[in-house]
């Protein structure tokens, strides 16, 4: 199956719900694009994050690639997501 058939499918109340229960963040959440897996805007008095919620069919060697890519950006950039 292809994986933008196996997109994930949350609402903003869900992403909403993750953000509290996995990172006590307590936050509004808005819909950023992305092709096959989803990611949230998450908006609160504390700050912004991006809240990724990786696609279940995904390879998790290039998941792991892409958590590098964030690491090495969060040392050398004032920004990452």
């Amino acid at each position: 199956m292809s994986l933008l058939k196996q997109a994930p499918q949350y609402d903003l109340a869900a992403a909403e719900q993750l953000a509290r229960t996995l990172y006590a963040i307590d936050a509004a959440a808005s819909v950023l694009p992305s092709e096959r897996d989803q990611n949230f805007l998450i908006d609160g008095d504390d700050g912004r994050i991006v809240l990724k919620i990786a696609n279940a069919g995904e390879d998790p060697a290039f998941l792991e690639a892409q958590h590098a890519v964030l690491r090495h950006l969060a040392g050398t950039v004032d920004v990452t997501p």
